[in-house]
């Protein structure tokens, strides 16, 4: 019996001693793989590389961050908001010639053209807008107020 449990222990001694050279030879290629040409250098000369990228890296960051704020700069004096309206002015014939544009910045500041279109000609009408009203008081036509509301319904 004593022969018996002898053996045992030896075979799982030996299995067990396999089993730690099998995971330290994958250890090693593992190793390998990720370690890579880098993994000769001292550790002070990885440290002055990573702290020369991240100099770079910042320096980048902030060069974007600047570029940024000048483009939303720029966008907010610009026209980012269309709507617009086809109609029929004069239940003429002529068909859906008729139109109104609104043109508004991001505060809902701008323009609207209107164009009335008959059979006698074209007429043009530019109405101010601020705030998302007729800046002026006057009275804006329905199809005005649709391509108002459609401009103010975009989101930039």
């Amino acid at each position: 019996m004593e022969t018996f449990s002898f053996i045992f222990l030896t075979i799982v001694g030996l299995l067990l001693i396999i089993l730690n050279a099998i995971l330290w030879l994958k250890f090693k290629r593992f190793d390998k793989l990720f370690s890579g040409p880098e993994s000769h250098k001292s550790d002070k000369i990885l440290l002055q590389d990573n702290s020369a990228n991240l100099k770079q890296l910042d320096k980048d960051v902030q060069e974007l961050y600047e570029i940024n704020s000048r483009i939303s700069k720029i966008s907010k004096r610009g026209i980012c908001k269309i709507g617009f309206v086809n109609f029929n002015a004069f239940s003429e014939k002529s068909g859906n010639q008729s139109f109104a544009i609104a043109l508004l910045d991001f505060r809902d500041s701008g323009v609207i053209f209107s164009n009335l279109q008959t059979a006698q000609g074209a007429r043009l009408f530019i109405r101010p807008i601020r705030q998302g009203e007729s800046a002026n008081g006057s009275e804006l036509l329905a199809e005005e107020k649709k391509a108002l509301e459609r401009a103010k319904q975009v989101i930039f």
